[in-house]
């Protein structure tokens, strides 16, 4: 299939910016592009946004490309490890047809697919903190080729449910269970009654979430999921968080500390979310050896790339995002704060 450098930018929502910069440069075409190193993208004049969202685009182009390469050159060993070529090749049935089809077809999917379970009380757009670290994985896992499935306790909106099929994410919510209100404990101790039917899914790894939904993936590994891997985000310093809260204690605080590396053994991954709690932990986790440790920086939307700026007039420049967040926030996040109350 030709390669459309327009239809490329556009469907990666490259910025203006960014797509006059690499037509200026000649860099135009699939092969160009996938030769890209990283050292090149850091020479082109982009800002830090544009250049990590150009960085990941191209590596989806390279995977995508080498993927179909392989798909051309041994069809026969790509159906040996159950490849997704027959998958797609199969046209989607009608909405009107899934019924009798839709079991078969789920499982024939099921045992094609990497798989993703992300642990998380709530899938919410207006809603801020770990769930919104929550829905940037969750796309991110998507967009690399994953079948992503979250788990949530409220009753998404309808708008929060547009928002996850756009994104090309399942849902999973809590089962009813008479006027019970679904609780942390149904992903931790009663997963199996809230959460039937995980097994049937071919998940290849657990998500977490330090300290809200870590110790369901634990739990959910060790119960149901044996294979699985399980990585873990840490969103909080328990000796940062524990001082604004009334009858705080050191000896919880400790404990609570304590549980996180507990958990940190068992994980497959842990990655830490910011500067601050990453080197907060990395000098715990060091005397480790087991623990393999990441940090992870979240990113604008990619919605904010494409903004286009109004320059109050021709002398001024003002290329500043303005925040707005609690004080407490802006220190614990690294942050700068410009104006206090």
């Amino acid at each position: 299939m030709e390669f459309d450098f327009n239809e490329w930018s556009n469907k990666a929502k490259l910025t203006q910016t960014t797509v006059e910069i690499l037509k200026a440069e000649d860099l135009t075409t699939a092969e160009v592009l996938e030769t890209l190193s990283e050292a090149d993208i850091l020479s082109l004049k982009l800002t830090l946004g544009q250049r990590n969202l150009l960085k990941k685009e191209v590596e989806k182009l390279k995977r995508r490309n080498a993927k179909a390469s392989s798909d051309n050159t041994d069809s026969g060993e790509a159906m040996d490890l159950g490849d997704e070529s027959e998958q797609s090749s199969t046209p989607d049935l009608p909405s009107s047809a899934h019924g009798k089809n839709e079991t078969s077809k789920r499982q024939k999917r099921s045992s094609t697919e990497k798989s993703v379970l992300i642990l998380n009380d709530e899938w919410g757009t207006s809603k801020g903190g770990i769930s919104t670290v929550h829905r940037q994985v969750a796309q991110q896992a998507q967009d690399a080729g994953f079948d992503v499935h979250v788990t949530t306790l409220e009753e998404p909106s309808g708008e929060d449910l547009s928002d996850a099929e756009a994104k090309g994410i399942k849902i999973i919510k809590a089962k009813k269970k008479g006027s019970k209100k679904p609780d942390l404990s149904c992903i931790t101790i009663t997963h199996k009654t809230y959460f039937p039917g995980l097994e049937e899914e071919n998940f290849k790894v657990i998500i977490g979430h330090i300290p809200i939904t870590s110790e369901g993936a634990d739990d959910i590994k060790k119960d149901r999921l044996k294979g699985c891997r399980v990585f873990q985000f840490a969103h909080t310093i328990p000796e940062d968080t524990d001082v604004f809260k009334d009858g705080s204690n050191p000896m919880i605080t400790q404990e609570k500390e304590d549980k996180i590396i507990e958990l940190a053994k068992r994980a497959d991954v842990v990655f830490s979310v910011g500067p601050r709690i990453y080197n907060h932990y990395d000098g715990k986790f060091r005397r480790l050896s087991n623990v393999v440790h990441r940090q992870y920086i979240p990113y604008p939307d990619k919605g904010f790339f494409d903004l286009q700026i109004k320059l109050p007039n021709q002398t001024t420049r003002c290329e500043s995002l303005l925040s707005v967040a609690s004080m407490e926030l802006h220190i614990l996040k690294d942050m700068i704060s410009l104006l206090r109350p």
